[in-house]
């Protein structure tokens, strides 16, 4: 897991502030911003493609899949391209990340717990168990 401070920008919306969250490109990752709303943080990765052979490559490549965060109160969730990344804007707390790939029969589906902490974005990626 990765923790990014953001950028703080405030934005006089109505009264409400606002901070742009940038986290530059890894070799993983590509660069993004995110519009945090106050006290609100993020959390964005990726499925990571399992192989047979050879290894995990590097960077990482992403597969397509399902992406679901929930908590005690709430569940969102994101359908993710194959090569592609999900974000998800949260308020501050822990949280339960589940990515699901249909195309594989592979088990137990991956998940993280995850903090999101205000004002940051942290990147985890989902990889399923037993992956070389």
């Amino acid at each position: 897991m990765i923790r990014v401070g953001a950028v703080a920008i405030m934005l006089g919306l109505a009264g409400c502030a606002s901070q742009l969250a940038i986290v530059e490109a890894t070799p993983s990752h590509a660069t993004i911003a995110v519009s945090l709303p106050r006290g609100d943080g993020a959390v964005e990765g990726g499925i990571v493609a399992c192989y047979d052979f050879g290894g995990n490559t590097s960077p990482p490549k992403f597969q397509a899949g399902f992406v679901e965060v929930s908590n005690a109160v709430s569940v969102r969730s994101s359908v993710v391209p194959a090569g592609g990344e999900y974000t998800f804007v949260l308020p501050q707390g822990s949280y339960v990340i589940v990515g699901d790939d249909p195309a594989t029969t592979l088990s137990p589906l991956p998940s993280e717990e995850v903090t999101v902490v205000s004002g940051e974005v942290t990147i985890q990626d989902l990889q399923y168990y037993g992956c070389i």
